[in-house]
């Protein structure tokens, strides 16, 4: 009995001692609120430590940490405080859009896009997490996917700038300056005091060569937010591009003391001294900028590419080329397309002596810069420097060229068109061009090929006949050539030209390869087998000839033979594509996952526009859970499949699965365009138009889907379900009865009880289940849906008895026992406070359960001690209404009215109508502004 006792008694003083440390740490979360809230940041900061000293657990207290210390400026800690708040439970919600903040800041956008996803989240939220998501994804140069996410900003919330704001960044580094503008003036146009869309819009005229105005909307930028320091170093550049060296003076001294360590600031200051004559303080100013930049770890470096350019510049104008070197190609790894740092790197190139890896870094800069006259010079210099000086005069005369009806110009265009399915155009186009100057040799060489892929193999060797005239011994010809003669059925021909390259040259692997490939078709597997092994004799590292040989054993089912030459040809090619595909194929066979799914980004990385590689990998990254690579693959894959509706079904399915399904309508249009008949398309285009909330194509598709098949139950089921989100209620209605007529399902009947539900006819809603559970009396869907049916019609009596036989049948169901505690506290049953706990208990970090057990405090006049509840809850449901509004009665209720104000005020701007809405809205009226 003693020892039960004491036992008893010394729980009674931990918990005693426990709820004292919680109630201490709650003061003094109170006081550092307050302080943050007046400014004191530095108290403010105090104060949290104080509160998690006592309770290292208290979820508010560690987000507040994570906002003061955002407000500071101190982004690793704030990054610390936010994952430890969301490891505690913070609402996505309240959490996320800070740690994407913290995470931007520090230059962690592979974090960001792993870490921070906008699923989940309420649409305001999650356009701004799709914006934070394209600004990481623009500054590592994955242009297509910030397009994809700057669209979904706006999507999310048309009304918020920060969609705008997003895109027309991207369009700046695009180039498309029309578009850019038009962004950024809807960017201002829907946030006329957000500094960041003031920035863009001057950043627009700026690239435009609108000075004035640019420097208004810096301005008006700064006045926003003074320590805007974009908005600051842009406004700076600009002022010394227009040699106004006098006005930079004031901004320089504002960067020198607010942000000294800077070296974007030292750079414009050493440009600036530069031009005042100050040419010794210049260079030491820049010699600081270099000192300060090499002691940054290069992978804090890595991470702010905006830095590694400044990185670049600074050594190049020091003279330390290799270190300019290495910081430009640095930051041309993660963004790709910026011309200017390739025209920098490519000069540091011709510098070091090195023309080759010039014309590397260059040639990718024409492809995107069009008529860059500065590039091209460099370009020109570079191939003289190599000894292509006929390429070089051709750089000079690329304007020329590139006018409309150029030879050149056709050939790309028809190239296009090819791989867009235009073929007979395409053919038809290149043939003209050929045919009007044979001398066209790329163009014939096209067609050729183009030919050989239309299956127009007898046209193909036509048109080598009279490429032979213009390059008899041209190796390339020749292959294809034989080739064409091979696919029109004359394989003595076509071995017949595969030996005459050989006599041109008789190390040509290519022919070499043919020819086994011709004996293989042949039944001459030994033969072959033979010819690709005396190659390898000769070459023992050519991992073309490793492949190949690999696809002699597989094609005689020596598999295990296969996969070791594959291997090889792995190991000496690090180029080669089509060892990967092969053994990624065979591994997944032989229920290898791992391995096959790095063999598929091995092949991706080395052909990125390769279909087969691309659909290998999107469903490798599926099947190992990796959604959102997955999701870029594919948008890859779509864009390169062509018209063929078959494989365009099949991207759009696993972008479905992927989760985007924006991304598979527009796969599933083209599919449809391609073959308007195909009825498997058609149910996936509606699915996906739902998805995306393009009501009026889902219902037109699923209307023509019900008259073609009115009998079938499921297709009523598709048409209500588009009817329902449209918000036709009594339409839906109907429909879904229809369906339930034809043959009866769950899914029919519940969606008939939303339909009803939505529509205002409560009754005959809850009528109809009522009934099908009749028929159905197990079935616990439809009992929950009832359930909620009577909560929202403020039958608690009938509700009650319900969810008691819910909660009997599933004892330890927090989501069914919060219910039943929310709807004792209605019904005045004193069981409230019990079941609320035995919830919480169940699920200790749940929203809900938090709330409820700090609303039935509150009401029982325990208002301090529901406080620390509701806390919790709104932490982990920032934007629940109700939730606030609890609180706000709870603050209230301690005397704390200014507070409380703001939290009803919220609840209210967050849904007009909510359960205690009118409470609400008449306490809000007793409290003083």
């Amino acid at each position: 009995m003693s020892w039960k006792l004491g036992l008893v008694l010394a729980l009674t003083l931990a918990g005693g001692q426990t709820q004292a440390l919680a109630a201490q740490a709650a003061e003094y979360y109170e006081d550092a609120l307050v302080r943050f809230e007046h400014g004191d940041l530095e108290g403010a900061a105090v104060q949290l430590k104080n509160a998690l000293q006592q309770q290292p657990s208290y979820l508010a207290a560690q987000l507040l940490l994570g906002r003061l210390y955002l407000a500071q400026g101190k982004f690793e800690l704030a990054e610390t405080s936010l994952q430890a708040a969301t490891r505690l439970g913070a609402d996505r919600a309240e959490v996320e859009l800070l740690r994407a903040r913290a995470l931007l800041a520090q230059g962690k956008f592979q974090a960001l896009l792993d870490e921070i996803k906008p699923e989940g989240l309420p649409a305001a939220a999650q356009a701004q997490v799709h914006a934070y998501r394209g600004q990481a994804l623009l500054e590592q140069g994955q242009l297509f996917e910030a397009e994809q996410a700057f669209a979904a900003a706006q999507a999310n919330a048309p009304q918020s700038a920060v969609g705008y704001t997003g895109m027309a960044m991207l369009r700046l580094r695009e180039h498309k300056f029309g578009e850019a503008q038009r962004e950024a003036e809807r960017a201002v146009e829907l946030g006329a005091r957000d500094a960041d869309a003031w920035n863009v819009w001057a950043a627009v005229r700026h690239e435009a060569g609108d000075a004035d105005k640019a420097l208004q909307g810096y301005d008006y930028a700064l006045s926003l937010e003074p320590r805007h320091l974009a908005a600051r170093l842009a406004k700076l550049g600009l002022l010394l591009d227009l040699g106004r060296v006098d006005a930079m003076e004031a901004d320089l001294a504002y960067v020198r003391q607010q942000f000294a360590y800077d070296p974007r600031g030292m750079l414009l200051n050493a440009q600036w001294l530069g031009r005042r004559g100050e040419a010794a303080a210049a260079q030491a100013q820049m010699r600081e900028a270099g000192d300060l930049l090499k002691t940054v770890k290069p992978d804090d470096l890595a991470r702010l590419p905006q830095l590694l350019l400044v990185s670049g510049v600074v050594h190049y104008a020091l003279g330390e080329f290799e270190r300019a070197r290495d910081d430009l190609s640095r930051f041309l790894e993660r963004t790709a397309d910026h011309a200017g740092a390739r025209r920098l790197l490519g000069t540091v190139y011709l510098q070091l002596g090195e023309p080759r890896q010039a014309l590397s870094v260059l040639e990718p800069a024409r492809r995107q810069a069009g008529e860059d006259y500065r590039l091209l010079g460099l370009l020109g210099i570079a191939h003289m420097r190599v000894g292509n000086h006929l390429l070089a005069t051709q750089l000079l005369e690329q304007a020329a060229e590139l006018s409309g009806g150029a030879p050149g110009i056709v050939t790309e265009l028809a190239n296009l068109r090819f791989q867009r399915g235009q073929r007979a155009q395409a053919l038809d186009e290149l043939g003209a061009v050929f045919d009007k100057d044979p001398n066209q040799f790329r163009a014939g060489m096209l067609l050729m090929t183009l030919q050989l892929r239309s299956g127009r193999a007898a046209d193909a060797v036509k048109v080598s006949e009279r490429l032979i005239a213009l390059e008899p011994d041209n190796l390339t010809l020749l292959n294809l050539r034989a080739m064409a003669q091979l696919g029109s059925g004359d394989a003595t021909a076509a071995r017949a030209t595969l030996e005459r390259a050989l006599a041109v040259d008789p190390g040509f692997v290519t022919a070499h390869v043919n020819l086994a490939k011709l004996e293989l078709a042949q039944g001459q597997t030994e033969q072959a087998i033979a010819r690709l092994s005396g190659q390898l004799a000769a070459y023992p590292g050519n991992g073309v000839l490793m492949y190949e040989l690999g696809r002699v054993y597989a094609a005689a089912d020596r598999l295990d033979e296969a996969a070791l030459w594959w291997e090889k040809a792995r190991s000496v090619d690090a180029a080669a594509l089509a060892p990967r595909l092969a053994l990624a194929e065979l591994y997944r066979q032989r229920q290898a996952p791992a391995k096959a799914l790095a063999l598929a980004e091995e092949a991706v990385q080395r052909a990125p526009e390769d279909l087969a590689a691309l659909a290998a990998l999107g469903q490798l990254q599926l099947a190992a859970g990796q959604r959102e690579p997955a999701q870029v693959t594919f948008r890859r894959l779509a864009k390169f499949a062509g018209v063929d509706p078959d494989r365009l079904l099949g991207v759009a399915r696993l972008q479905l699965r992927a989760g985007v399904p924006a991304d598979a309508a527009q796969s599933l249009e083209q599919a449809e365009r391609a073959d308007p008949r195909r009825e498997d398309v058609l149910v996936a285009l509606i699915e996906a138009y739902q998805a995306v909330g393009r009501f009026d194509q889902a219902e037109e598709r699923a209307r023509a889907l019900l008259a073609a098949h009115p009998g079938e139950a499921v297709v009523h089921g598709v048409l209500g379900d588009v009817l329902l989100r449209r918000g036709r209620f009594q339409e839906a209605a109907q429909v879904y009865q229809q369906g339930l007529a034809l043959k009866p399902g769950v899914g029919l009947a519940l969606g008939a009880y939303r339909a009803l539900l939505g529509g205002g006819d409560g009754p005959r809603a809850i009528a109809l289940l009522e009934g099908w559970l009749k028929d159905h009396p197990d079935d616990r869907l439809a009992q929950m849906a009832l359930g909620e049916g009577y909560v929202l019609a403020g039958e608690w009596r009938r509700a009650q008895p319900l969810y008691e036989t819910l909660v009997a049948a599933r004892p330890d169901d927090a989501v069914l026992l919060n219910n039943l505690a929310y709807i004792y506290l209605q019904t005045g049953d004193p069981r409230a406070l019990d079941t609320a706990r035995r919830a919480l208990e169940r699920a200790p970090e749940d929203a809900a359960a938090l709330d409820t057990l700090g609303w039935v405090l509150v009401q029982r006049g325990e208002p301090a001690q529901g406080l620390a509840h509701l806390r919790e809850a709104q932490s982990r449901a920032s934007t629940n209404p109700e939730v606030r509004y609890h609180l706000g009665v709870a603050l209230a209720g301690l005397g704390r009215q200014a507070e409380a104000r703001r939290q009803l005020e919220q609840a209210l701007v967050n849904a007009a109508t909510f359960p205690g809405a009118d409470e609400a809205r008449k306490l809000l009226e007793t409290l003083p502004r």
